[in-house]
């Protein structure tokens, strides 16, 4: 783990940092504060007990957080889909979207589905995440953190993700979270976008050999999280680690993808027209912009599969 990963980790368990690094756009102000501040985070990460929650009854059983900007146009079939697979709640996080998103999430925030939170400002994908976990950790059993246009999935249709992700991390005191692997959806050859749904118009993907798809996102139990630096995983508490859907230990920044349970769908492309719009508007965990060189890399298109499709027509029924 590199030094700069230890201070931040450190950092961000203390409730104040998070709150500071909301305000302050200095990043060397926020990067003295965070080496001044690490030496107590360090303490509260050594003192910090793993909690028995045998009895605990949570509001929410399955969540997903997630920073946007920009993403009206899909964010209603996202929602949809992860519904479809018992998700019950959504901690959407707006990195200061201009496409009226407040608008189109209206009806999920009255009914309760979605909490919206407004967090303009560069560089807050983890600000987000953290302030998430501390925020939701006795409120939501287990929390997805994945981006918008990523879609979990079981690998056989119908399957219960939470029956399946309870009984991982139920199994073992010290399993903070399931590791999924990507699997990355190219154009299908589209330039203009499709009228249709994200899940029906991206059907071809790379093999599972595809380097991008050692990337993963983590499905984590909240109370085993100390902190994230590192938008893909966390740092779990002291004797706490991931584990894939196999139970083998994962501590690395990538894997060999196992696809047997579950997997991430990462339409990271869609069609070149919606890639430039995607390009334009940056990212939220750094500072720098994308470029067509990513595109070309990602653009995908070994392989028909149709897993995600078939839930198509329930997506319809809501959106």
């Amino acid at each position: 783990m590199k030094s700069k990963e230890i201070i931040l980790r450190d950092a961000f368990a203390l409730k104040w940092i998070r709150k500071f690094r909301g305000k302050v756009s200095d990043s060397n102000i926020r990067n003295i504060v965070e080496i001044l501040a690490s030496p107590v985070g360090e303490l509260k990460y050594w003192f910090t007990k793993v909690r028995d929650e045998n009895v605990k009854m949570f509001q929410y059983k399955l969540g997903i957080v997630v920073i946007i900007k920009n993403e009206a146009l899909y964010i209603k079939e996202w929602i949809e889909f992860h519904r479809s697979l018992g998700f019950d709640k959504f901690i959407i996080y707006d990195n200061g979207s201009n496409d009226e998103i407040e608008t189109v999430l209206n009806k999920y925030v009255k009914n309760g589905v979605v909490d919206y939170i407004y967090y303009p400002g560069k560089n807050r994908q983890c600000d987000a995440y953290n302030d998430a976990v501390y925020r939701y950790k006795d409120i939501i059993q287990y929390m997805a953190i994945i981006d918008a246009d990523e879609f979990i999935l079981p690998s056989i249709y119908g399957e219960d993700v939470y029956r399946m992700i309870d009984n991982i991390l139920k199994s073992n005191v010290n399993y903070g979270g399931v590791v999924i692997n990507w699997l990355c959806f190219g154009s299908n050859g589209h330039i203009i976008k499709p009228d249709g749904l994200v899940i029906e118009e991206y059907t071809r993907r790379g093999l599972e050999e595809f380097r991008a798809n050692q990337n993963y996102k983590t499905i984590i139990n909240p109370r085993r999280v100390f902190a994230f630096v590192y938008p893909h995983f966390p740092f779990y508490l002291k004797k706490c680690y991931g584990v894939d859907t196999d139970k083998n230990v994962v501590k690395t920044y990538t894997k060999i993808g196992v696809y047997n349970k579950l997997r991430i769908n990462h339409y990271f492309t869609k069609s070149k027209e919606e890639y430039e719009k995607k390009m334009n508007r940056g990212k939220a965990d750094r500072s720098d912009y994308r470029t067509m060189d990513d595109f070309y890399m990602h653009d995908v298109n070994d392989i028909e599969d149709n897993l995600a499709k078939e839930y198509a027509t329930n997506v319809k029924k809501y959106i």
